[in-house]
C-alpha cells in the first residue's frame, strides 16, 4: 500500500512517470490491484503510452469484463490513437 499510497501523491504533483513506476510496484505486490491498474492505465494515456493504457485496461476487463471504466478509457485510448473503429468493435453487444 506504501507504493500506490507515493504514486497517488507523485501523480497529484504531475510526475507521472514516477507514479507509473511505483503503480507498476504496487500492482507487482498485488496483480489484483484494480484501483493500482486504472490509475496507472490513466496515467500512461495520460503520458501517450497508449500501448500501455491499453495493456492496463485489458487486464481489468479480463478480471472484471463489465467494468464500464474500463470499457470507456480503452475507448477513449483507441480514438486517442485515431482509431475509430476499434472502439465500437469493443462496445457492440455479441
Amino acid at each position: 500500500m506504501a507504493y500506490y499510497n507515493r504514486a497517488q501523491t507523485y501523480a497529484a504533483q504531475k510526475k507521472y512517470e514516477l507514479a507509473i513506476d511505483d503503480f507498476t510496484r504496487a500492482i507487482s505486490l498485488d496483480q489484483r490491484f484494480v484501483q493500482a491498474l486504472v490509475f496507472r492505465g490513466l496515467l500512461c494515456f495520460k503520458a501517450g503510452r497508449f500501448d500501455a493504457a491499453l495493456q492496463d485496461f485489458d487486464r481489468l476487463l479480463a478480471l472484471d469484463s463489465t467494468d464500464v471504466a474500463a470499457l470507456i478509457y480503452k475507448g477513449d485510448t483507441y480514438r486517442a490513437q485515431g482509431n475509430w473503429k476499434a472502439p465500437l468493435r469493443h462496445t457492440t453487444a455479441r
